[in-house]
């Protein structure tokens, strides 16, 4: 299960030939039989939440326009996953927006994002777009922190209604 450890996943190999997960946890890094997919579904079904709930309260919340959203895991251990590509290509990285610290430009199409594990994770993707995708999670975070946070108040007016007595196994509407 992904956990407040959780560095990032992404899709590797074991050495005969079968996909798997590179989970990258704390300062060790972990093969794993499944791919990313089905260790977040597995996580969030684990909390009584599914991946496609995810993704549309992230869209709820940042807006209809954005794609590649990143999806909230476990709000109350800050645990918000930030996708590099599109969810189901085998290139995708998942990164767990607490561990970033900081990014670097590589070139022109690459960024250097390095974790408070002291970890160095090469990407090929243009800073400018990493960093849009990294205040995508941080306004997730803010969004579902601050709404879960907040106290909910509901109250109605009493109206005259219909009154319906049982009386011998028999209902009647009374005014």
């Amino acid at each position: 299960m992904i956990n407040e450890s959780t560095v990032g996943l992404r899709e590797g190999f074991y050495g005969d030939g079968d996909r798997g997960t590179c989970v990258i946890h704390g300062e060790k890094q972990l093969m794993v039989g499944q791919p990313p997919r089905d260790i977040i579904d597995l996580t969030l079904v684990s909390l009584g939440f599914c991946r496609d709930g995810a993704i549309s309260g992230s869209r709820q919340l940042l807006g209809k326009g954005c794609k590649m959203l990143p999806l909230t895991i476990n709000a109350p251990l800050g645990i918000f996953l930030l996708p590099t590509r599109a969810y189901d290509r085998p290139d995708c990285f998942w990164l767990s927006l607490m561990h970033i610290q900081e990014t670097e430009r590589l070139n022109k199409d690459g960024t250097r994002v390095f974790t408070n594990f002291g970890h160095k994770i090469d990407l090929e993707i243009k800073q400018s777009l990493f960093i849009r995708k990294m205040d995508k999670a941080r306004r997730l975070r803010e969004l579902v922190t601050r709404n879960a946070q907040q106290s909910f108040c509901f109250s109605r007016e009493q109206k005259e209604g219909l009154t319906i007595v049982e009386k011998k196994g028999e209902y009647r509407v009374e005014e």
